[in-house]
């Protein structure tokens, strides 16, 4: 997600800052369910003091065992799909007067 929002322009920090939106990504996966598993990777948006402004939701069904182990491909596949969503959710909370 870092990579896909600096390339949007945002400024990126280390560590959380009042002014500041903090960005967590979750990851469920369901039992794989006739050769299948659905995933929900969810992004939670906040201001600097913890106010949640929005949520994205990306979701899926694969084939069962295909996320399993190591990301690095699919990860900035990931987290380019939801940026655009991540930047319009902060735009629109400091349009309105959030966090600057």
């Amino acid at each position: 997600m870092r990579r896909a929002l600096g390339e949007s322009q945002m400024v990126l920090v280390d560590r959380a800052e009042s002014d500041a939106f903090q960005i967590q990504g979750t990851v469920e996966l369901a039992p794989p369910v006739e050769g299948r598993q659905r995933v929900v990777i969810r992004w939670v948006i906040r201001r600097g003091d913890g106010t949640q402004i929005g949520d994205l939701e990306q979701a899926n069904t694969v084939r069962a065992g295909s996320l399993d182990g190591n990301w690095e491909r699919l990860a900035p596949i990931v987290a380019l799909a939801a940026s655009d969503g991540i930047a319009d959710l902060i735009a629109r909370d400091r349009n309105k007067g959030g966090s600057r």
